[in-house]
């Protein structure tokens, strides 16, 4: 990915997958993460830690819809 935004997200210490998963939220959201890892290209077996992480970090949040949960940036 030769994209300039997935190399400044690493460089203030995003790892790989949560700057892919940042940069495809700020593209569409709300989302849900099986949504997410196709749009990003994170493996979906890896798309919730990476969430999680940005949730942790305050990049993105969580948002319950009935049963589904989605994610936004924030």
């Amino acid at each position: 990915m030769s994209d300039d935004r997935f190399d400044r997200l690493v460089r203030i210490g995003f790892s790989e997958y949560e700057a892919k998963a940042y940069i495809a939220l700020l593209r569409e959201n709300p989302t849900t993460g099986y949504q997410l890892a196709k749009l990003s290209g994170v493996p979906r077996s890896m798309i919730y830690e990476a969430l999680g992480k940005l949730a942790a970090r305050g990049a993105a949040m969580t948002l319950r819809k009935g049963e589904t949960t989605h994610y936004a940036p924030v």
